[in-house]
């Protein structure tokens, strides 16, 4: 990670709640389009709604199968 980005995190500690909140959504925006691409963006998406719906595999059974 660099320097720049490192400060700016660190100084996020500190910020209100909200703008934590659109900060994290930006990096995750920013993730989703350079690092795990679109189809994966769009399957993390999923997931996310069907836990949010109670739907899906619960943690200790996710972190079981990925060996974690």
């Amino acid at each position: 990670m660099t320097d720049k980005l490192t400060d700016l995190i660190k100084r996020a500690e500190h910020w209100p709640e909200e703008a934590q909140k659109e900060a994290a959504d930006a990096l995750r925006e920013i993730e989703e389009e350079f690092v795990i691409g679109p189809e994966t963006a769009k399957d993390i998406e999923e997931a996310r709604a069907q836990a949010g719906r109670g739907e899906g595999v619960p943690l200790k059974e996710a972190k079981n199968r990925l060996g974690l």
